[in-house]
This record gives C-alpha cells, structure tokens and sequence, in this order.
C-alpha cells in the first residue's frame, strides 16, 4: 500500500513551526515548509510498512532532519568558504548527463566550484578511514547515526563524535588550502 503524502501535509507544516520560531529572522515560513515538504516525500519514498511502525513516527525524523539539513548546509555558506547551500557535491559524468556542466565550462563559477570540489577531495583523502566511512554512510547514504553506529560497531554518541570531529577537521583543512592557495 502507498502512502498518500498528501494526507500528512499537516505533519510537514506542524515540523515547519517547530523549527521556525528559532530561525524567523534569517528563513521565510514557506521557504523552510517546502523544505519540510521535501523530507515528506522523502519519507514517503522510503517508509516501509513491514517494519510495523506508523509513517507518522517515520516521517518526523526525515522531515526534521530535512530542515535541519537545509539549515545546517547554509550555515556553511555564511561560516565557511562562500559555498552556497545548495551545492552539491556530484561527479562530473553526473552533470555531464544534466548538461549543466557544459553549460558552466569556462564561466568564473565553473572554475571556483572545480577547485573547490578539488580542495574539497583533497582534505577528504587526509581524513581517517574510520571518519571517511561514517560520513560517506551518513551524509551519501543518508543513514542514521544510529544505523552507521549498528553497520561499524559503534554506539550511536560515537558516530555523532566521530562525524562532529571529520566535519571540524575537513573545515580547518579546506580553510588551511584555502589560504595556502591564495598566498601561492
């Protein structure tokens, strides 16, 4: 049996003031409830009846982990390096199929992003084996901590550790070839 979406539309817009009463100065309501609308369908896309729980308790978690996603990525284009919340990380064969990357080749834009993408991997080559996996499974994937903790062994407060420490190391060296490549 499908889940109608439709049906939970509530469910998104209740998420969506949770969050919004925190971050009203800086978002628009209907910007962070189309976002909430996203981790809805996603949510829909993945919830799974024989697991015997309700969409309800399936869906809250996606839809605020959607928002907080959101949040969280635009936080990095304020904080970080100028990289724009939705950036996304996607191999070149990927945009070549979108066309985009044609589109983009030999702007200003095209240029930045690849090096970017190029400090980006990088810094990721100079992270553990360990913290590679856990990002990989949690951000690529989209598995919970708790699922990454159950895959390596872990307690899930590790797997928030482990990520928390990868995430703090990535920006100190993409911050670091950031400026090592401007004084070159």
């Amino acid at each position: 049996m499908m889940i109608d979406i439709t049906e939970h539309m509530g469910l998104a817009y209740h998420m969506t003031w949770k969050v919004y009463p925190r971050v009203k100065n800086k978002y628009e309501f209907e910007d962070l409830f189309q976002v909430a609308c996203v981790g809805l369908i996603k949510a829909g896309k993945g919830f799974d009846e024989a697991r015997g729980i309700k969409f309800t308790t399936y869906a809250v978690p996606k839809i605020k982990g959607e928002i907080i996603r959101f949040i969280t990525d635009d936080k990095k284009f304020n904080i970080s390096r100028s990289v724009p919340h939705n950036f996304m990380l996607c191999s070149y064969e990927a945009e070549r199929e979108n066309g985009s990357l044609e589109s983009r080749i030999g702007t200003e834009s095209f240029e930045d992003d690849f090096i970017n993408i190029e400090i980006l991997n990088e810094a990721i080559q100079k992270l553990s084996d360990r913290e590679k996996k856990i990002l990989k499974l949690h951000i690529i994937d989209e598995l919970t901590q708790k699922q990454v903790g159950e895959m390596c062994g872990i307690a899930q407060n590790q797997v928030s550790r482990i990520k928390r420490r990868a995430i703090k190391n990535l920006k100190e060296l993409v911050n670091f070839s950031v400026c090592e490549k401007v004084t070159m």
